[in-house]
């Protein structure tokens, strides 16, 4: 770990700790998936109607089935459709009986990366199909992305594959593997790749991916979008010692993705910033405040 710390020291940075979770939400959707299941075979289908100006001569009207309907009337194009209502229901009320997977990283508070996107509308390139091909314009959906690289480090010099002092005859390079792979055993240790590939298998699944990033005051959760990791040292036997994993999260508010999957801690995040806006647009924050406010503005750089 000096190791570590003496590199990031000289490129400007601090390495510390963060705790990562995950949130596991796979038992609650079996559950929810296998109830909604049982409850789509028995609720009323909606049947099509024959269009407004009548069928074309010599055509005859078919009803098909265009959702189903539950208790309360409310109608849902597919099954799939329903699950999800049902799942983003169960969220709210059993959100705190969610699976948490927690673990201790490393990384550089220097590497922390918010960019907040969208609004409006661009252009986006046709290359065919129903429109041929030119410029569609669409809307651009708001998204605020946190980016971090995180470090996974089992560094032991006497192990390293890049130790200048290690010279081992083939015999003794044997016997050397193989006590640290029974010691391996023995300590039923977690490396550097298990952590890292722990966390890419967690993007994988749909009910894995939301993760939150907690250090200090900070934390950011939200939906995985992005891993990819580098390793950079390996053990004489070929076990990875160290990696850098940049980790992408698409921030969302975790109490209000589990109603309406939005972002309100941003909208809210601007109202506590902002709070008073006189006509002319200008904040009304008291002097202190507003003192305050452009420190925290200077400590951001």
């Amino acid at each position: 770990m000096g190791f570590i710390k003496n590199q990031f020291a000289a490129a400007g940075g601090a390495v510390t700790k963060a705790i990562i979770e995950i949130f596991d939400e796979r038992e609650l959707a079996k559950q929810v998936h296998d109830e909604s299941s049982l409850r789509w075979q028995g609720m009323e289908p909606r049947m099509s109607t024959p269009p407004a100006g009548g069928m074309p001569a010599g055509e005859e009207f078919v009803p098909a089935e265009i959702g189903r309907a539950d208790a309360a009337g409310n109608v849902f194009g597919s099954e799939k459709e329903f699950f999800a209502s049902k799942l983003t229901s169960a969220r709210g009320e059993y959100g705190d009986r969610i699976a948490k997977k927690r673990f201790i990283v490393k990384f550089n508070p220097a590497s922390i990366n918010i960019q907040a996107m969208g609004g409006g509308n661009y252009p986006k390139q046709q290359f065919g199909g129903d429109k041929g091909q030119g410029i569609d314009i669409s809307a651009l959906n708001t998204t605020i992305q946190f980016d971090v690289k995180l470090i996974f480090d089992d560094y032991n010099y006497n192990e390293a594959f890049m130790n200048p002092t290690l010279n081992l005859s083939a015999q003794n390079y044997v016997d050397k593997v193989s006590k640290l792979a029974v010691e391996k055993i023995k300590k039923n240790h977690v490396g550097v790749q298990e952590q890292v590939e722990a966390l890419t298998g967690a993007i994988r699944n749909e009910y894995t991916r939301y993760i939150a990033f907690n250090w200090g005051e900070l934390c950011y959760q939200g939906v995985a979008n992005k891993v990819t990791a580098e390793y950079s040292m390996f053990s004489t036997e070929g076990r990875p010692m160290r990696a850098a994993v940049n980790l992408g999260i698409q921030l969302q508010d975790y109490t209000t993705r589990m109603v309406t999957g939005g972002n309100d801690y941003w909208h809210n995040a601007y109202e506590k910033a902002f709070n008073g806006q006189n006509d002319a647009g200008s904040s009304v924050m008291d002097s202190r405040a507003a003192s305050q406010f452009v420190q925290n503005l200077l400590n951001l750089g």
